[in-house]
């Protein structure tokens, strides 16, 4: 069963309010210095679905300013209601290039995102996507980020995360291991792998005496 669209709003807030202290304690770097564009995604894993979040920030300046010139319609320094809608599909292509996904081999059909977006006391503009991706038939055993080289490509701060009797048994960045609980950052031309393993499937340690 697909999670309903409240489920949605309130996993994107929980997001919302993570990204918002984290903005808050980096407050005084973010004046002094001219701040990049950033992309973090992050991923759930279930039994027939892949949730993926990708937060993605424009810096104050002149392309945050050339977005809202192109969608902001009331001009009121925000994207709402009709605005997202209209917006989304450019959006999403800037904050998903050169990103592939797949579970096991296979590329998910992604749906449109759904779209929220917010003005940074900076001027910045920080906008969460979230796409719920139907996995192919079969349990999910193998994950795998590519970020596919291209130029002026960004950095992606990564995380995943499992849930529903699945945990995340294993993840390396290209051929070297890291930790499983580790947030990797992928360089274009660069690929995350991990190993999902049912928690059916673990041994079960012995109670004590």
């Amino acid at each position: 069963m697909k999670p309903s669209n409240t489920r949605k709003r309130i996993h994107v807030a929980c997001v919302w309010a993570a990204i918002t202290c984290l903005m808050m304690s980096c407050a005084s770097l973010a004046w002094a210095h001219t701040l990049p564009i950033e992309r973090s995604l992050m991923m759930t894993i279930h039994q027939d679905r892949l949730e993926v979040l990708m937060i993605y920030t424009e810096p104050p300046g002149i392309r945050t300013e050339r977005i809202l010139a192109m969608y902001d319609l009331d001009r009121n320094g925000r994207l709402t209601g009709k605005e997202l809608a209209i917006a989304s599909p450019d959006i999403a292509e800037r904050a998903f290039n050169g990103v592939k996904i797949e579970v096991n081999g296979v590329v998910p059909t992604a749906n449109q995102p759904e779209l929220s977006c917010k003005r940074e006391q900076d001027k910045g503009l920080s906008c969460a996507l979230y796409v719920d991706l139907p996995l192919p038939s079969g349990s999910p055993e193998t994950v795998e980020v590519r970020l596919i080289k291209k130029s002026g490509i960004l950095p992606l701060p990564m995380q995943a995360s499992a849930s529903e009797g699945f945990v995340l048994e294993a993840q390396a960045l290209e051929t070297t291991p890291v930790a499983p609980n580790a947030v990797v950052t992928l360089h274009p031309g660069q690929f995350w792998r991990a190993k999902v393993v049912s928690e059916s499937h673990l041994a079960k340690p012995a109670p004590l005496k």
